[in-house]
């Protein structure tokens, strides 16, 4: 992925090449370059900021199953183990960023380095003149303290991310040379501390927003919001342990009303502006097609097609349909947009009864017509009772290729089936033209398909449709260029868009978190309606999907329904978490992360969704959850381990006193 993160020149830090460091990734990496300037400093803390995507979007970030994902092919059933080749790619490739991280801080810390560092920062040319004029004004600044600033805080997040997989791991903190020594794994709560100590120096050395520094950058703001997070997260986990700790061999000690407390104040300092300029875009989609101040931490991808970040979200099927081997985009989230689900007693099954789905695996079938809640929109001509369809249109698929075992209009969407011929010409696709194809149609299906599925698609007929069948989805808000640009820069496999990793919104939903685990659900439900009120920001389809960000939008008032505030806890509990899929879809994983710090509720969806067909794509036929399609019912309470992923068996060739996750 291509970065144009402030710096421009990447200079490489290597992971050792030897069979052993391979193996154990956390050992020792070498940086090829010096720190006796400002400028060769910050160059090699670029290439922190350009690593950053393989920990924050690689492909096994997002091969665990949730609501709105199956997983991939090894994680759909909740089959893992402690040999499963993605648990190890993402535990090495932490560890090596943490490798990574150590090298730079250790040099940053050298007191020579440090006085040379700051000796030259005043005369930097990679450094704005603003932020330079800005800092000379602050006797405490200290270019090196900042740059620390930065780099633990990077340590911290990945320490962040391992600490939500795995649980207690080992920190290694320093760099380790080629004959590492064994290090225990810590408790969560040692681990929990360290990334509370990293992320508090990175709020006093890191700069704000407003300093001038360049968009991309750590600031105060992305620390006390990681850290906001962070005591969330741990609250919960404490929650998770009271009730399953046994079962995962975690601590059920700890001060949750404390960390709630903290987080907060954090949260409200946020919103307030004491860390920086922060603000909820009027327009949802424009948080990612344009830079704006409610991105507060971001992977940054250089604009352009063939460049860009390649998020493997959503992209089922072969490479050459845009696939990056990522999991499968599930349709259910569309459910949690176009339906109040809290009038369904929060249950997916309720809605899904309602409406004609049948448990076949059970005998439980329903009499009511399974395309009767198609047939209730169309006749309404309003695919969304909550109005939430902003945000649902950015958040579900961006384009499908349906064949004739899809229950759908064989075609090429270019948005979701069900808002397509919404958009206008050029949106649909239909097969069977021959030669009658306009060129951006033609791009299209020279993108999606392979060669003899072009002569099949360009001749088809009602006859003979079995011998196509090809389905390809991408996910909205990473987005690929407008339909009228497809002619000369489409590319299936990018992105073009910057990847946000905390925003504003989340510190919202955060504070919601906080005041529910507080007993304060009127104040938790009023904050979640803030995020859904700026959806209400609406714009025409076409316009959008053209337009994108700079599309022209109106404030329609309660065009979005409220989330009542007389639900019971354990529905607003639940609705904070379908919020965040709404809000957060994919984004640093939090449906994964969500579903295991709440197992209890999510145990309960993952059946729900398993035994019954999705209503709003009626017709499909039900596939039996112990041999088809649908794994969920591997999660369960008998299961409830599989929360913490195991210690790859990896590490135990090495360290055979490292301690594995219970039952692996």
């Amino acid at each position: 992925m291509k970065k144009y993160i402030f710096i421009f020149i990447i200079l490489p830090v290597l992971v050792s090449c030897n069979d052993f460091l391979e193996e154990t990734p956390k050992t020792q990496v070498s940086i090829e370059t010096s720190f006796d300037t400002y400028d060769k400093a910050i160059k090699t803390i670029s290439s922190l900021y350009a690593d950053l995507e393989e920990i924050a979007f690689s492909d096994e970030r997002f091969m665990m199953p949730s609501i709105i994902k199956m997983g991939n092919e090894e994680s759909k059933k909740f089959n893992w183990n402690s040999s499963s080749s993605s648990i190890k790619n993402l535990y090495d490739d932490c560890y090596s960023y943490i490798a990574q991280c150590n090298i730079v801080i250790q040099a940053l810390s050298n007191e020579v380095n440090k006085s040379n560092i700051d000796n030259t920062f005043s005369s930097s040319t990679q450094e704005t003149e603003t932020m330079k004029a800005n800092c000379s004004t602050n006797a405490s600044f200290s270019a090196t303290n900042m740059l620390l600033g930065e780099a633990r805080f990077l340590r911290a997040y990945a320490y962040f991310t391992l600490y939500r997989y795995f649980g207690g791991i080992s920190l290694i903190t320093e760099p380790t040379g080629s004959n590492p020594k064994y290090v225990p794994r810590a408790d969560r709560e040692t681990v929990f501390n360290f990334i509370d100590e990293e992320l508090n120096l990175a709020i006093t050395n890191c700069l704000s927003n407003t300093s001038g520094l360049a968009n991309g950058r750590i600031t105060k703001g992305a620390a006390a919001g990681l850290l906001a997070k962070s005591y969330v997260f741990h609250a919960s986990y404490i929650k998770r342990a009271e009730k399953y700790g046994d079962a995962i061999d975690e601590d059920k000690e700890g001060d949750k009303s404390g960390l709630y407390a903290k987080a907060l104040k954090l949260c409200n300092d946020i919103i307030d502006g004491v860390y920086g300029n922060y603000k909820l875009v009027d327009f949802y989609p424009a948080i990612f097609t344009k830079t704006n101040q409610e991105t507060m931490f971001t992977v940054y991808a250089q604009e352009g097609v063939g460049t860009g970040s390649k998020i493997p979200i959503g992209f089922p099927g072969n490479s050459s349909h845009g696939a990056t081997g990522g999991p499968n985009l599930e349709e259910h989230l569309a459910v949690l947009y176009d339906l109040p689900i809290w009038e369904y007693g929060d249950r997916f099954k309720t809605l899904y009864k309602t409406f004609g789905q049948s448990d076949v695996y059970n005998n439980d079938i329903n009499s009511v017509s399974s395309d009767s809640l198609i047939k209730l929109m169309n006749s309404r001509g309003d695919c969304s009772f909550t109005g939430d369809s902003i945000r649902r249109l950015w958040n579900t698929v961006r384009a499908v290729v349906s064949g004739p075992k899809d229950g759908l209009e064989a075609g090429v969407w270019v948005f979701d089936p069900i808002y397509g011929k919404k958009l206008g010409e050029g949106f649909f696709i239909e097969p069977g033209k021959g030669e009658n194809y306009t060129s951006v149609e033609n791009d299209l299906i020279n993108n999606l398909l392979e060669v003899h599925e072009r002569l099949w698609w360009r001749n088809l007929t009602s006859k003979d449709m079995s011998c196509w069948n090809v389905n390809w989805e991408c996910l909205g808000k990473f987005r690929n260029p407008n339909p009228q640009d497809l002619s000369s820069t489409f590319s299936a496999k990018y992105s073009g868009v910057a990847y946000p990793i905390l925003r504003l919104a989340e510190i919202y939903l955060l504070k919601a978190e906080t005041q529910l685990s507080t007993n304060d659900k009127i104040g938790a439900i009023n904050t979640l309606n803030i995020i859904r009120n700026r959806a209400c920001n609406k714009s025409t389809l076409r316009d959008m999907f053209l337009n994108q960000g700079d599309a022209s939008y109106t404030y329609i008032p309660n065009s979005v329904m409220q989330i009542p505030t007389t639900l019971s806890d354990y529905q607003a509990l639940k609705e904070l978490m379908y919020e965040r899929l709404r809000e957060l879809c994919c984004e640093d994983d939090c449906e994964w992360f969500d579903a295991s710090r709440y197992p209890d509720i999510f145990i309960e969806d993952l059946d729900d969704i398993s035994r019954y067909s999705n209503p709003i794509r009626g017709g499909f036929s039900f596939n039996d959850p112990d041999q088809g399609y649908h794994g969920f019912l591997g999660f369960n309470a008998d299961k409830i381990y599989r929360v913490l992923l195991p210690i790859p068996s990896s590490e135990f060739t090495f360290f055979p006193e490292m301690k594995q996750n219970p039952v692996y």
